[in-house]
Parts: C-alpha cells; structure tokens; sequence
C-alpha cells in the first residue's frame, strides 16, 4: 500500500480567518478527502510556525486513492494556494494547487509529518499514554507491571 501525507492550511492567506471558519474549513477537508466511499482519513490538527501560528491539517490516507487532479481540486475549494503532498514510500513530495509555484519547491523539513498509528489509535480511543509506556516497559524488561489508576 502507498501512503500519501498532506498538509493543508485552514486559514486563507491575506485573510484574517476566525476559529469558527478554521473549524468550519477542518470539517469541509475532511469531508472532501471522505467522498467517493473512500475511507477516512487518519488526521490530527495542528499549528505551523510562520512568524504567526497557522493552523495546519496533517493527514495520512492511502495514496492510490488519490489523483494529483482530485488534490488540486480540493486545494481550489478550500481557497489554498497548495496543498503539501508526501510519499513517504518513494521519498517524495510536491506542492499541488493553483499558486504551488508561487511557494516554491517542497521542503520536507517545512513538511509536518504523521504518525498513521499512532493517528489510528487516537481516532479509536486507543491513545498510548504515560502510564502506558511504563507496564509496556515493565512487562519488557520482565518486571511486574504497575496498576493503572483504575485498577489501584
């Protein structure tokens, strides 16, 4: 399977955006990238350091379902000049939208990455936290695990 990784703005450039149109456009992105009975896409929101904060869409969903023409389409209805596209498996990646050239070349250190599992398990409730960690290692190293808080 061949992974694809976007990132996606939820502002507009030029534009003062409110959180209620940030919210607005996270929920539109993804439900642009769930039509057509694909299936949904693992994702986390988070924030882009670019002399201000910008909110950024990371997205994993799997790459043979997506044309470079459908992605451009999507970059047009959430008004984005581009939107930042990744192959994990080929190590590549490009700008595709309306403006991408205007932004330049893709920079994969600019480029926010995710993690599809660890995704997958928060999207489930399934999120491996501290206390996690600690019986993992305990039961690792052959010790007895430590007691959730549930369980004390």
């Amino acid at each position: 399977m061949n992974d694809l990784e976007l990132n996606i703005r939820l502002d507009v450039r030029g534009r003062d955006v409110p959180a209620e149109e940030v919210a607005r456009r996270h929920e539109l992105a993804l439900k642009l990238l769930c039509t057509n009975g694909r299936k949904r896409a693992d994702h986390r929101t988070d924030y882009v350091e670019q002399g201000r904060t910008v909110p950024c869409l990371v997205v994993w969903v799997t790459a043979t379902e997506w044309t470079r023409e459908e992605l451009y389409a999507i970059a047009e209805q959430l008004e984005q000049d581009c939107i930042a596209a990744y192959w994990p498996d080929d190590q590549h990646g490009e700008l595709i939208g309306p403006a991408a050239a205007s932004w330049g070349p893709f920079n994969l250190d600019k480029f926010k990455r995710i993690d599809k599992y660890q995704a997958l398990a928060e999207f489930h409730g399934f999120a491996w936290g501290p206390a996690d960690t600690e019986r993992y290692l305990a039961m690792r190293r052959g010790e007895p695990q430590p007691k959730l808080a549930k369980e004390a």
